[in-house]
């Protein structure tokens, strides 16, 4: 019986998520914060449908400029190497996203913009240049915009605090012995790479190391996807909260609502008021969407000794 009760909530959960995605597939003209979007609750919505998260593409990670008024994120589909695209808010409407500037030639994917917005992080590689260096790559604004990407050193999906820390996924090492690092930049490199702790790099028996990490502004809690020991299938997301001596908390499920299908590369908005990850949505293949929810299921999250 209470796996009936599951499988008919599910079944619920798709159907508002279908129904949101016809509903605001007819965007036209996309005005106000968020693109325009109708703020979600605290059950997931794909994030602005037919215009960001598109039936033909994949996209996978986003971040929004500081001011709220510029949105990047990644696009692909077979046949076609990752981009980094950019939707910017005018004094008249948001443009439908185009290609960021710096993005086009080689397979970029997973930015994040510094709370600051100096500078922008991402992956790229190129299988057919060796010159290319696959890895986390950065590129500085300027009041003239931004400028030329340089490598900064391995790794995956980084992510930066206003202290100018920089949260990421270390592959210097073995696949399975892969986990979340902190470090700086110094002349425009990676310093030493330092082991997270807690629950950061030990979500569960049943868990392999963190993944992906989003780091809050502040350093408070930290946000990754972490895959099932034995798979390598994307998995669930978790939240983990700094405890009063500077050490990380055990890691916290963030729930079947949120974890109702392989998820992955979450971050927050500027405001810190929703979360935005990517998802397969409960659809068998490799295609993900953006997806976004209010953030409160964090806090919600956060024991009573730690708030």
């Amino acid at each position: 019986m209470k796996r009936t009760i599951g499988y008919i909530n599910l079944l619920l959960l798709f159907l508002l998520v279908f129904n949101n995605c016809e509903q605001q597939n007819d965007f036209s003209v996309l005005k106000g914060p968020y693109l325009g979007q109708r703020p979600p609750g605290i059950t997931p919505e794909i994030f602005a449908p037919g215009i960001v998260s598109t039936k033909e593409y994949s996209e996978l990670g986003c971040t929004f400029s500081p001011d709220g008024k510029e949105f990047y994120f990644s696009r692909s589909r077979d046949g076609e190497i990752s981009k980094i695209m950019i939707a910017r808010e005018t004094e008249k409407e948001w443009t439908v996203p185009k290609i960021a500037p710096f993005s086009g030639k080689n397979i970029d994917f997973e930015p994040h913009i510094s709370p600051d917005g100096s500078k922008m992080f991402f992956n790229r590689f190129d299988p057919n240049d060796t010159t290319i260096q696959d890895g986390i790559w950065i590129v500085r604004r300027s009041i003239d915009g931004w400028g030329e990407p340089s490598f900064v050193g391995q790794g995956m999906y980084s992510t930066a605090t206003r202290d100018d820390y920089v949260y990421l996924t270390d592959r210097s090492k073995p696949y399975d012995e892969q986990g979340i690092v902190r470090t700086r930049l110094i002349d425009n490199r990676f310093a030493e790479l330092e082991w997270q702790e807690g629950g950061v790099n030990s979500p569960g028996p049943d868990r392999r190391a963190g993944r992906h990490p989003y780091i809050s502004p502040d350093e408070s809690f930290i946000i990754f996807d972490s895959y099932k020991k034995g798979t390598d299938d994307t998995g669930r997301l978790f939240v983990c909260f700094r405890k009063k001596d500077g050490s990380w908390s055990e890691a916290f499920d963030l729930g079947y609502k949120i974890n109702f299908s392989p998820n992955i590369c979450a971050s927050l908005s500027p405001d810190g008021k929703y979360l935005f990850f990517s998802s397969r949505g409960g659809i068998p293949g490799n295609k993900t969407d953006i997806y976004w929810v209010d953030a409160k299921i964090i806090q919600d999250l956060r024991p009573d000794e730690l708030k």
